[in-house]
């Protein structure tokens, strides 16, 4: 079938489908791969390295073959609605502070994704989701040069994957760290004070579209900074018995330029526990701020930083 017979056939109400095809068509060496799926399969694999997003891998079936493999990103594990743009850098490290745009919302990046045995290297996906009713709009070129459309309308098929995200929870890291140092202790800390002060961080999202929370707080056992602990809305950095002694969350936003918005919280707790796992803590988080925000997630899993044993 020829480009311009597939265009004529293609739904002409999708214009960015249309668009996407022009840009495709444009960029793309004359022979183009045109296809239609008969069955696309969407697995869950859980939150990305960043925890902001979940990985979504999907196969696009042809006549009971696999022809297409992609891993999308988004914080919807079922899928936004979208385009979805290839991003050539791939970095797997679950700090927020990472310089690198890494799991963002409506991508998908290098050496993930494949056609037949060909790695995807630029294109964008467009996913239209209606109830349960999918639509998705591949263009893509491989590391071959060879250009790609293909077109998948109708339900999908849900399962888990193969592997699962070992995250659990939107925070993707943590730290949980010994506050007792000079340089960090609490303003009027008795000399005397026997018990301990620990600085907790958890983090979601990368740098430019994420949040992060931090506080710190007071415990009677040195050695052990479980239980938990409430909100002081009057938390001003000086010494407060078993209560929080600093607190904020950040925002972060991708704007013409990158801005940091600080916000102080209000009420809340913030829980640590042990766990048998290799980052040793889990952490529960449940925050209003003082504008009325609401943050509510855990960590249990990622990347962990912390001095406790």
């Amino acid at each position: 079938m020829s480009v311009a017979a597939f265009l004529f056939i293609f739904d002409m109400k999708k214009i960015l489908y249309l668009f996407l095809i022009i840009v495709c068509v444009s960029c793309c060496k004359p022979e183009i791969n045109n296809n239609t799926f008969t069955d696309v399969t969407l697995y869950y694999y859980g939150y990305s390295n960043m925890g902001y997003t979940y990985e979504v891998p999907l196969r696009f079936y042809k006549d009971g073959k696999v022809e297409a493999f992609f891993i999308l990103y988004s914080v919807d594990k079922d899928l936004k609605s979208g385009v979805y743009h290839y991003n050539d850098v791939f970095e797997p490290n679950a700090d927020t502070w990472n310089d690198t745009i890494v799991y963002s919302n409506f991508t998908f990046f290098k050496g993930k994704c494949h056609w037949g045995n060909n790695i995807i290297t630029e294109g964008a996906v467009t996913v239209e989701r209606k109830n349960d009713e999918y639509t998705f709009l591949i263009c893509a070129i491989d590391n071959k040069g060879e250009a790609h459309i293909g077109k998948y309308q109708g339900k999908v098929k849900k399962q888990n994957f193969e592997k699962q995200s070992k995250i659990g929870g939107v925070f993707a890291a943590a730290s949980l760290s010994d506050a007792n140092d000079p340089w960090l202790r609490p303003i009027g800390l008795p000399s005397d004070y026997a018990g301990g002060a620990t600085m907790v961080q958890v983090e979601a999202g990368e740098r430019y579209d994420g949040y992060t929370v931090n506080m710190m707080y007071l415990h009677p056992d040195k050695n052990d900074p479980t239980g938990t602990y409430y909100v002081n809305p009057d938390a001003d950095g000086y010494y407060h018995e078993g209560e929080i002694v600093y607190q904020n969350y950040c925002l972060y936003k991708l704007l013409i330029t990158t801005w940091l918005d600080t916000k102080i919280l209000a009420s809340g707790t913030i829980t640590i526990t042990r766990v048998n796992k290799p980052w040793k803590f889990r952490i529960d988080v449940d925050v209003t701020d003082k504008e009325g925000g609401h943050i509510k997630g855990f960590f249990d899993g990622g990347e962990y930083r912390g001095d406790y044993d």
